[in-house]
């Protein structure tokens, strides 16, 4: 799953394919829209607009996609078709490859069949009877095996992790507007300079606040000076930073510190505090297991279950009711583990609403007669915090 962007668009921000799938993890507009990702322009002080587009930058992009592709991967039991499924859409695999495989390959149904097994067939022995008249096609046959190459490819590399970006991402308070050129003066002129950019000192403020907000399509400025108090703001690039434009909210990334420095140099009412969201070295560690409760476990069984073809109207019920329960938890305890498990079992719930999967459902009657059999040896299922679509296909990347 962590290859999906090299899969993609070999980690490309700004590629938008033929049916408007974009960000490195070529979600669709309807996914975007979703999850709060926009486009959008901002003033300057030479009356030029700059365009600002969220789905250009991977910390806004990368969770969204992740816990997309999470509950892909849980709505078919497995993280094979669940990947391919956040590709090619969850209705073609349930209709091109489950179904076809209940109907099709009998000889290899049996109580320990799972749906990755399914999926196997699918791409191998029963490819011509899943690509006839279906865009399960050459592509869609190869994006699993292609995002484990690239996972393999990379399995042996050292993360640097000196050169993790760290920052905070953040959004203006209502109705506190600031320029960029006094945003960054006040910043240069309190050792802001000094703060984790992760760009050089010769750069000026200007230039590594580009640097950092990629979804910000600023113009080209002068480079600063190695004592980092020359700003280099030119009038085009000169923005408005506001908490919303065109009715959508403004985010922006700054190095940790940085507030810290507006909050004691007059600007302590900029910043929406409760808009900030921190990227560190912790952001997606392990919560520990004293953070699960007994929903989680009985959401990990349901996975399983479903894994072995367990597409049945009980299991559905249990769906609905641990949504609820995961709802209910995240409201009560509104961490970043919660909040992200309600939102990936929302959109398991909302898979087990497509259409396709009532086919899954009449063939797991019709070709096996009975409710999955309890597992040999379960699998623990990983429901930590994804580092981290739902759209009307199902579709993340068309």
């Amino acid at each position: 799953m962590t290859e999906i962007g090299t899969k993609e668009t070999f980690n490309q921000d700004d590629l938008v394919s033929p049916v408007d799938a974009k960000s490195r993890y070529q979600l669709m507009p309807s996914l975007l829209s979703s999850y709060g990702i926009h486009r959008y322009r901002l003033p300057t002080s030479a009356g030029n607009r700059v365009l600002v587009a969220e789905e250009q930058h991977p910390l806004i992009t990368m969770e969204p996609a992740f816990k997309h592709a999470t509950a892909s991967i849980n709505a078919m039991g497995h993280e094979i078709p669940g990947v391919s499924a956040y590709h090619t859409g969850v209705n073609n695999i349930y209709n091109e490859i489950i179904v076809k495989f209940l109907k099709h390959a009998g000889e290899y149904v049996s109580p320990s069949v799972t749906t990755a097994d399914a999926y196997m067939w699918g791409v191998t022995e029963g490819f011509p009877i899943v690509s006839r008249n279906s865009s399960f096609g050459d592509f869609s046959r190869t994006y699993v095996v292609g995002a484990y190459g690239a996972l393999k490819a990379m399995e042996d590399v050292v993360i640097d992790t000196s050169k993790t970006m760290l920052a905070d991402r953040m959004q203006p308070a209502e109705g506190r507007s600031i320029s960029l050129n006094h945003l960054l003066r006040v910043l240069a002129e309190n050792g802001g300079g000094d703060l984790p950019w992760k760009a050089a000192d010769s750069l000026s403020l200007y230039t590594r606040f580009a640097r950092m907000n990629k979804h910000f399509h600023l113009p080209a400025g002068p480079n600063g000076s190695a004592d980092s108090v020359v700003v280099g703001v030119p009038e085009r690039g000169n923005v408005t930073l506001s908490s919303t434009a065109q009715g959508d909210a403004v985010r922006f990334f700054l190095p940790p510190g940085a507030r810290a420095i507006l909050n004691d140099n007059g600007h302590a009412d900029f910043i929406d505090e409760s808009s900030v969201f921190q990227f560190n070295h912790d952001t997606y560690a392990d919560p520990g297991e004293q953070m699960r409760t007994k929903y989680d476990r009985q959401y990990d069984r349901l996975v399983d279950e479903i894994r072995r073809f367990g597409f049945t109207e009980k299991n559905q019920q249990q769906l609905k009711e641990l949504a609820q329960q995961f709802e209910q938890l995240a409201a009560s305890e509104p961490t970043h583990y919660r909040e992200t498990m309600a939102d990936v079992i929302a959109k398991h719930r909302r898979f087990w609403r497509y259409p396709g999967w009532e086919s899954v459902n009449q063939a797991v009657q019709t070709v096996l007669g009975r409710a999955p059999t309890q597992p040999q040896g379960t699998e623990e299922l990983d429901t930590q915090p994804v580092q981290t679509p739902e759209n009307i296909d199902a579709s993340a990347g068309g």
